[in-house]
């Protein structure tokens, strides 16, 4: 019997939360449930237990993969085609530049082209998300409850891993997070928002890509929703549509696909500023994703409400007087290019 992606998932939580975060209770409230799924609950909650503690770097669990799949198709990893996809920690060898072949007369010396190599490993980078909710939410039985966490703790998740992958300005901290696949990229000013300029920079954004190596069969555009329905309403000579594979949910733009994401960076209100789009090719990305993570609820100690905890703010919430409960999810992600220029942008897109 399958059940809805995400159920596995926001049921260990809810279990985990009516327990109070301990382990025992949390299985024999999964298995007293009327679950299809309460075996892989159970599973779920007794993988996370080792010799140490709960939540180490293990294989995922039946609720840590269905929060993976849950919130991946979500993402513009997940949205990409032609991803590399890689093991943990293991060497990996990859061209940095491609073989040639050449024709040759009958006894003739065959000719060799000199292929260049590179070896890499990724590390398994932890993003955590983490929400407060109320203890009623986290034990009602209603269905829309369950809704109501899975949406939230994804929506969390789902912004910083695309923020950390698109926004240019994020360089990466080496064992915390991985740098954006923009960042270092010298960006193509908008030229302005008629057809005629975005014909232009769109153009210039191709050639980019192409004279960095990339054959472009997988090249995607990225950017932000409001852009996108910005081009889906843009009309040609007889007011034919421009672009009439777009929309606000992306489409296909100058017959390349095109994805986007709340998270590309924008300064909507400041011309001058404005956002990004960015051409890229994700077959030379490799990309790190095994499932693996951790979940954990507690409903006893206080939590700091700041983005920069440790920073001076001092305040504090008590989880046990406000009748709160926080959940946390890990999930292990990484990525990198293969190849330098393999993500090109246009900046300053003030539409």
């Amino acid at each position: 019997m399958s059940f809805p992606t995400g159920s596995t998932f926001v049921r260990t939580v809810k279990a985990l939360g009516v327990a109070r975060g301990d382990a025992v209770g949390a299985m024999a409230y999964a298995s007293s449930q009327n679950w299809g799924n309460a075996h892989e609950i159970v599973a779920s909650i007794k993988a996370a237990v080792t010799a140490e503690r709960t939540s180490d770097y293990l294989l995922p669990t039946p609720a840590q993969s269905d929060f993976a799949a849950f919130i991946r198709p979500q993402t513009i990893l997940g949205k990409l085609i032609g991803l590399r996809r890689v093991p943990s920690r293991v060497r990996v060898i990859a061209a940095t530049s491609g073989s040639t072949a050449f024709w040759s007369g009958e006894a003739a010396p065959r000719p060799m082209s000199r292929m260049t190599f590179s070896g890499s490993t990724l590390e398994p980078l932890s993003i955590v998300a983490m929400l407060v909710t109320t203890a009623e939410l986290l034990r009602s039985s209603s269905p829309s409850a369950e809704s109501i966490l899975s949406r939230d703790l994804a929506a969390a998740a789902v912004q910083a891993a695309d923020e950390t992958f698109i926004d240019p300005a994020n360089a990466g901290i080496a064992g915390v997070k991985p740098a954006a696949i923009t960042n270092g990229v010298t960006a193509i000013h908008s030229a302005g928002s008629t057809l005629a300029n975005l014909d232009s920079d769109l153009a210039l954004l191709i050639e980019a890509l192409s004279d960095a190596g990339s054959d472009l069969s997988f090249a995607t555009f990225v950017m932000r929703p409001r852009t996108a329905l910005w081009l889906s309403g843009l009309r040609g000579s007889g007011g034919t549509l421009a672009y009439p594979g777009m929309g606000v949910k992306g489409g296909t733009l100058l017959g390349l696909p095109a994805i986007v994401s709340a998270a590309v960076p924008s300064s909507v209100g400041s011309p001058a500023e404005g956002g990004n789009i960015t051409l890229l090719d994700p077959s030379q990305v490799e990309y790190l994703d095994e499932g693996a993570g951790a979940i954990e609820v507690s409903e006893h100690g206080s939590v700091q409400m700041s983005d920069v905890p440790g920073s001076g703010a001092t305040t504090l919430t008590s989880l046990w007087q406000t009748d709160s409960a926080c959940l946390k999810t890990t999930r292990y992600l990484g990525w990198q290019a293969v190849r330098s220029g393999m993500a090109q942008l246009v900046d300053q897109v003030a539409y």
